[in-house]
């Protein structure tokens, strides 16, 4: 059997790597390197410019020796979109080296795609359990965001807008059409019926900007768009994110939205070939505008994204928090650790203002699209088969990150509604809000998944710990304790592990590194700081002695079962690490093990539902570590032992 095994994992192997399994951001390996991929992507793509200073001028563009011709210039981020010229078969790399080389450039780039974040599920059920969850799409009792609680508080204003980079949105849907922001710039006839009269009423460079922009560029008629562009959704992914922040509740139609009332902004630049950088920034400077202007925009909501770093893309997010608007990015659906080398673009800049948002189903658990990072992610929120808001009056269930992103932004909005607060007191609320989960433990910053009651209610005072990492370690080694107001270091600032004070490696407001001291074996963390204490964090002391099993099936049709032996006469604490291959994401357990105590687990226990996956176990003495493996298919029935291997 043994052998057969090896054969059927070095078969995996070869299928994997032929079908390119490795490197489609699956375990977040990027195989070619970040300029090269971007070569690749980036080919017969427009190109983004910026001049240094008193070179931002389109005549002087032109008047260059550049092949290339001005699109677009976008005043705020003093950025030109242009297209190469086909001059001498130049390539996009070869344009983009002449640019970068120039001394008058001071930075070029493609500009990059963007797409939406959506995983789309079937069939209807009209039922929201991520509003009050009672088990009745099949799910845990709970698991929600505790919507019915803060409606309690409060619904939500129509006072505050919330801007929806996607597809557009459906403004005449009967949900939403309550909700919709309206730019009272624009020429309306009464009961604010558009009047489309064809004129930039509020000299904004957009013609008949009633509910937002639609910046696609079949939409482009140069100086301004014209009024037959609006943002109307007809794929209705951003219908969908739209009524998740929205949908008019108490009116006795369809869905409830996170708020009642609440200001829609529809800012469509992605379309049936997808969007661009570009795009994106051009919506993001008509919100500069518009808040310049005094409309309320407390938050953008982002459910889409794209794997290239964009220097231009996230100054222009940066800016939205220079303007005190918060930004709520989905992380991304390729099941993929955005700690380990995968992105996903604009979740991953790393921006005070962007929150990114991983997925949960109704059982709590991590979505399997899911991507994550237990620092590169900041919480979770539902997002898999939500019901929402659909083009054409209608409505439907999908699933993603996109789905996850506008509970937080609708969050942000309800948030806003009650408290008179800075953007980043409303994004503390939001962290320190969450519902702990042993199924995000490791997996996103606050280890939570979002709770807007906890959210309204949660006092802004003391430290505050998310996470530490790793989870655990032996005595003397450096972890790192994530949270915020942990302040500046004195001579009464401390960290204590059960007691035990750490030492400090170093100390930051919002991060602190220190030794684990000699302690029992589970211990509890806190943070001492300004004559204030933090909540508690459980962390787990452990010995060197560790087991490997890099061979744990759990998937039909096989069978795998745990074997963990006691041959001492006293109890002992046994920590389990479950993870998918390749993945630095883990599930822990803890296992007690009675004096000469043999305990069998069927490791689909621990929640892994496939065939690559490791197990590793981590005791205070030593142990027997084991796994018994059967096969069952086709008539072929066969088991073996195979014993963990130890460092």
């Amino acid at each position: 059997m043994k052998s057969y095994l090896f054969a059927f994992v070095a078969l995996i192997s070869i299928v994997a790597i032929n079908s390119g399994f490795f490197d489609n951001g699956v375990f977040g390996v990027r195989i070619a390197g970040a300029d090269e991929a971007s070569a690749v992507r980036s080919e017969n793509t427009d190109i983004l410019v910026r001049f240094k200073d008193g070179l931002q001028t389109t005549r002087k563009l032109e008047a260059s020796s550049f092949p290339v011709r001005a699109r677009r210039y976008y005043s705020h981020s003093k950025v030109y979109k242009v297209s190469p010229l086909d001059s001498d078969g130049a390539s996009m790399a070869d344009t983009l080296e002449n640019l970068r080389g120039d001394p008058s450039v001071e930075w070029a780039e493609p500009d990059y795609p963007r797409t939406a974040v959506e995983f789309p599920d079937d069939p209807l059920v009209d039922e929201q359990w991520h509003l009050s969850n009672q088990g009745q799409t099949g799910g845990t009792a709970g698991a929600d965001i505790s919507a019915a609680e803060a409606w309690s508080i409060s619904t939500g204003s129509s006072q505050l807008v919330v801007a929806v980079l996607d597809t557009g949105i459906d403004y005449g849907h009967p949900d939403l059409k309550g909700n919709m922001w309206r730019n009272s710039g624009e020429d309306w006839l009464d009961g604010w019926t558009p009047g489309f009269n064809e004129i930039d009423d509020d000299g904004n460079g957009y013609v008949d900007d009633y509910y937002g922009i639609n910046v696609l560029e079949d939409s482009v008629a140069p100086p301004i768009r014209i009024w037959g562009t609006q943002p109307i959704d007809t794929d209705g992914h951003g219908t969908h994110v739209a009524g998740i922040i929205g949908a008019r509740g108490n009116n006795a139609l369809g869905v409830s939205g996170v708020n009642w009332e609440v200001g829609l902004m529809a800012l469509k630049f992605i379309g049936p070939q997808g969007g661009s950088v570009s795009g994106a920034i051009e919506c993001i400077e008509y919100i500069l505008d518009m808040k310049e202007k005094g409309v309320p925009i407390c938050a953008v909501n982002a459910s889409f994204g794209g794997g290239d770093y964009s220097r231009f893309e996230k100054e222009a997010f940066a800016s939205l928090g220079d303007a005190g608007i918060l930004v709520s990015a989905a992380a991304g659906n390729s099941a993929s650790d955005l700690d380990s080398g995968a992105t996903n673009y604009p979740a991953s800049y790393d921006l005070d203002n962007i929150i990114s948002v991983a997925a949960t189903t109704n059982n709590d658990r991590l979505a399997v699209f899911s991507n994550y990072g237990r620092v590169g992610v900041h919480l979770a929120a539902p997002g898999s088969e939500i019901f929402s808001t659909d083009v054409d009056e209608g409505y439907r269930l999908l699933g993603g990150t996109s789905m996850a992103a506008p509970m937080v932004s609708g969050a942000i909005a309800l948030l806003n509604s009650v408290r008179d607060e800075s953007d980043d007191d409303i994004k503390e609320r939001l962290l320190r809000g969450v519902d702990k989960l042993e199924s995000l433990y490791g997996r996103v910053l606050t280890n939570g998944r979002l709770n807007v009651y906890n959210s309204l209610t949660v006092k802004l005072e003391g430290p505050f710990i998310f996470s530490v990492l790793p989870i655990s370690a032996a005595p003397g080694a450096v972890v790192t304790i994530y949270g915020m107001r942990f302040g500046t270091r004195d001579d009464e600032s401390r960290v204590l592990f059960d007691g035990a004070e750490a030492s400090i490696v170093d100390w930051a407001d919002g991060q602190i590194r220190c030794r684990v001291p000699e302690g029992s074996m589970d211990s509890e963390i806190k943070v001492y700081s300004g004559g204030l204490v933090s909540n508690e964090v459980l962390f787990s002391i452990y010995s060197s002695y560790k087991y490997y099993l890099p061979f744990a099936p759990s998937s039909s049709p096989w069978v795998s079962y745990l074997v963990l032996t006691n041959f001492h006469d006293f109890r002992i604490d046994v920590q389990v690490n479950a993870s998918k291959a390749g993945a630095f994401v883990l599930d822990t357990f803890t296992e007690w093990l009675n004096p000469n105590q043999i305990l069998y687990r069927n490791i689909d226990e621990y929640g892994l539902e496939d065939m690559l996956n490791i197990l590793w176990v981590e005791s205070e003495t030593d142990i027997q570590v084991g796994i018994v493996v059967s096969y069952s298919q086709d008539g072929l029935s066969d088991f073996s032992f195979i014993r963990a291997q130890s460092p």
